[in-house]
């Protein structure tokens, strides 16, 4: 009898234990949800003041690409062209500085390169298209893709006096960045047109 009662008795105390388990379960659920909401209300201050940046650092924090197109969206849909430049600016930097997940930074580049780009196709302010011209050769250099940066270039070149020097300052900054190998990628890229041109002259000097 003494037996059976304590088997009882010990019964009662593992299932006390398994009550108690999934207590802890049920709490670290709750918690979950208001750590979640906690979240939600910042990023809802942050958009309320402007504040897409600090925004951003809070989904990179949180490791959030869904956040990161959320603030990037709502930045452009804000409607102040300056704002997001900073904002896509900001977001170059810290995807380099912060982000140690390379997946996670190229998809934040990414995202950050096709904003740009819109920005610069825009047709607004040439100040903004030119601070977005020179952010895009950085993050699509920051990529590794030289190509489009070749074509925006020889966009730039074929285009008005001030689009021409524009590119020009493309080229230069990126010689200053000293990486040869990409430059030597975007040089690639261009068309020998300019070269031609060059050993005509020469042809006919020499003739």
């Amino acid at each position: 009898g003494s037996g059976s009662a304590a088997a009882a008795e010990e019964k009662k105390d593992e299932g006390d234990a398994d009550a108690a388990g999934g207590g802890d379960d049920d709490d670290a659920g709750l918690d979950g949800e208001k750590v979640d909401r906690v979240v939600n209300l910042m990023f809802e201050r942050c958009y309320a003041d402007r504040e897409y940046g600090h925004a951003l650092g809070v989904a990179f924090e949180a490791g959030e690409i869904a956040k990161v197109v959320e603030v990037l969206d709502r930045c452009r849909a804000d409607g102040a062209p300056d704002e997001a430049l900073r904002t896509l600016r900001y977001a170059l930097d810290a995807s380099v500085g912060l982000v140690s997940d390379r997946l996670f930074r190229d998809e934040v580049l990414g995202m950050a390169a096709d904003h740009l780009k819109g920005q610069f196709d825009s047709g607004g302010d040439e100040s903004v298209r030119r601070s977005a011209a020179v952010s895009l050769c950085r993050a699509r250099q920051l990529l590794g893709q030289p190509k489009p940066v070749s074509e925006l270039v020889t966009a730039l070149l074929d285009g008005t006096e001030d689009e021409s020097l524009l590119g020009l300052q493309l080229c230069f900054d990126l010689v200053d960045t000293g990486d040869q190998r990409y430059v030597d990628a975007v040089a690639g890229g261009l068309p020998a047109k300019a070269e031609a041109a060059e050993g005509e002259e020469g042809a006919g000097a020499a003739s």
